[in-house]
């Protein structure tokens, strides 16, 4: 941008003539004006000029550019900047709807997008976890956080931090346990092999006030007949209670249902 005639005023801030080359378009107005060329114009405010698209689309530019003119609305060196969106905080509200600012809003938030697409694949993480509302809890736990919030280390992270997050969930499923001696308790498990085609058999502990993944067991190595997989089922019964348990459900192949038979044949043994 370029001035091509001196204000008719004596106030650096009046009327001028000025060319844009972006746009190869002469103007005559206020510095208001180029104010909203270069920023769009204040919130309910009618807009007068052409934005620069420049601008939308390069953020380092855009950054210096706003850089001068907000040092330039702190010595106040017209009237227009005194009282223009950036020097007058009072003249918009907490969340902006500028146009302009939308823009750059959406640029930012595809590059953070970008970067989380990024941290997931390098770290071998599916994008499942999108859809999990504990990753939302997570961004907002952060973008609340103190400025500058670091990660914890590694080494807090493996110990100190697991253990207390363990001690917390396990105050969240106590309410669940505490139903299982009064409302009685199914115990389901599947068998299933991961992207890594590890053959693994879970547990989930399920009753009217919910259901609970207690954990799961590589048999890797291991041949999955009807003792072993009687063996792994009664840990979790016995975690549960056998008094506590009104069912075991699974698979209904031929080594599963001669679990089924050990373990309601050891059932009848104890009651």
């Amino acid at each position: 941008m370029t001035f091509t005639a001196n204000g008719k005023g004596k106030n650096p801030g009046e009327t001028r003539r000025w060319i844009f080359y972006h746009f190869k378009k002469s103007y005559n107005s206020l510095c208001s004006r180029i104010h909203q060329h270069f920023f769009g114009p204040g919130v309910g405010k009618k807009i007068e000029v052409a934005r620069c698209q420049t601008l939308l689309t390069n953020r380092a530019e855009f950054q210096r550019i706003r850089k001068k003119v907000e040092e330039a609305e702190n010595v106040v060196i017209s009237q227009s900047l005194s009282k223009s969106t950036l020097n007058n905080s009072h003249s918009r509200p907490a969340t902006t709807t500028c146009p302009i600012a939308k823009s750059f809003g959406a640029v930012e938030r595809h590059q953070v997008d970008i970067l989380i697409v990024r941290a997931l694949f390098m770290n071998g993480i599916p994008f499942t976890v999108l859809r999990n509302p504990d990753f939302l809890v997570m961004l907002k736990g952060v973008n609340q956080d103190p400025k500058d919030y670091k990660p914890s280390s590694f080494d807090r992270t493996r110990t100190t931090l697991v253990d207390e997050c363990q001690r917390e969930l396990e105050k969240e499923l106590t309410p669940v346990k505490d139903t299982w001696t009064t409302h009685g308790t199914s115990i389901v498990s599947d068998g299933w092999t991961n992207v890594k085609r590890q053959p693994l058999i879970n547990v989930v502990a399920s009753s009217s006030s919910g259901s609970m993944f207690m954990y799961a067991k590589d048999f890797t190595g291991q041949e999955k007949t009807g003792a072993n997989i009687a063996e792994f089922l009664l840990e979790s019964i016995e975690e549960v209670g056998f008094s506590n348990v009104l069912q075991v459900i699974t698979d209904n192949v031929t080594n599963c249902k001669s679990a089924g038979k050990d373990i309601e044949k050891l059932h009848k043994d104890i009651f």
